[in-house]
């Protein structure tokens, strides 16, 4: 069901926000997107089955300021939240922002300002972490971007061999709406990012950059980003056999050695904890036999280097030794 005044003009964006029992912080995030200093705006709410308060608080807000669309929908999880307010989006340029967070009053002026000004497709800011109260955290370096235009290639690589968090991260971006046009997040992912960033940024010709920290980004127990840590690195791993795919399929061979150490790392990271867990044991097993598969295309193609290929043998043939040596280095 979906919730809507009529309005007269086409919104210059659409802001989409997926709700799932967030009620404490939904207010702080809605309003933090109303006050924008760029107004000409829609605020898409999906209501993602929340069994709180959300359903009945956006329908509220919703009869207060005509800009606001609620749509309700059966709880799908992220990337289905997201995929709705894509395909109900109006507006000429997209962005998400998770229902917990909030912006900075001038974050989507800023944004639009440097993408239209370096014709880019896609602009994106430095993140600011946040305590579940609201308060500043010292953020590390890597949630810093640096000012300029740089092409989509240019972000591709750096997410690859870097595994930049700003630069991955779907919500402190703004994104010219035809770079939606066929693309969409995997549903049922936990880590649904890191599925789509490859082709995502092969779409994307120029990225504009702006260095100040205009998303506030919170660090909430319990939350998507925070729980199930080794579930969400197995999903990673998944994530990047699929850019691995990619990567070979539309030629970005460059990019394959560094693609095939970050699936190596993720496997090596989660087979310790899961291979153990009969739940876990066949999954496990058809990890090892895909990253055994990258590493073969890439030493056929003399791509694999001798200490890759030493450390891919240790694991596959005798995997406790390789977690003693593991243990060893650490």
């Amino acid at each position: 069901m979906t919730k809507w005044r009529t309005r007269k003009k086409t919104p210059e964006l659409s802001i989409i926000v997926p709700i799932y029992k967030v009620e404490k912080y939904l207010d702080e995030c809605i309003q933090s997107i109303l006050g924008q200093t760029f107004t000409d705006l829609e605020l898409i709410l999906v209501d993602d089955g929340s069994p709180d308060a959300c359903p009945q608080m956006c329908d509220a807000i919703a009869e207060q300021d005509s800009r606001v669309r609620v749509i309700h929908q059966k709880n799908g999880g992220l990337s289905a939240a997201r995929n709705t307010g894509i395909e109900a989006a109006r507006g000429n340029w997209l962005g998400f922002v998770d229902s917990d967070d909030f912006v900075a009053p001038d974050f989507y002026e800023k944004l639009y300002n440097a993408a239209v000004s370096a014709n880019a497709d896609c602009a994106v800011c430095s993140v600011q972490l946040i305590h579940e109260d609201g308060s500043r955290m010292d953020t590390p370096p890597q949630w810093k971007v640096y000012g300029g235009g740089y092409t989509g290639e240019d972000i591709l690589k750096t997410i690859t061999w870097q595994n930049n968090a700003p630069y991955l991260v779907a919500w402190n971006k703004l994104y010219r709406r035809e770079v939606f046009r066929t693309l969409r997040y995997p549903v049922g992912r936990i880590n649904e990012d890191v599925f789509v960033f490859a082709e995502l940024f092969d779409t994307i010709k120029m990225v504009a950059c702006v260095e100040q920290p205009l998303y506030f980004y919170r660090q909430r127990t319990g939350s998507i980003m925070q729980s199930k840590c080794t579930l969400r690195s197995l999903d990673e791993f998944w994530g990047m056999v699929e850019c691995f795919d990619y990567f070979m399929a539309h030629g970005y061979k460059e990019l394959l050695s560094a693609a095939e150490k970050r699936i190596f790392a993720k496997l090596t990271g989660v087979y310790y904890r899961l291979s153990a867990q009969e739940q876990h044991s066949d999954a496990m097993r058809q990890a090892m036999a895909v990253q055994k598969k990258a590493a073969k295309l890439l030493r056929q193609q003399g791509m694999l280097k001798k200490k890759a290929a030493l450390r891919t043998m240790l694991f596959q043939n005798f995997p406790a030794i390789y977690g003693l040596r593991r243990k060893c280095l650490k």
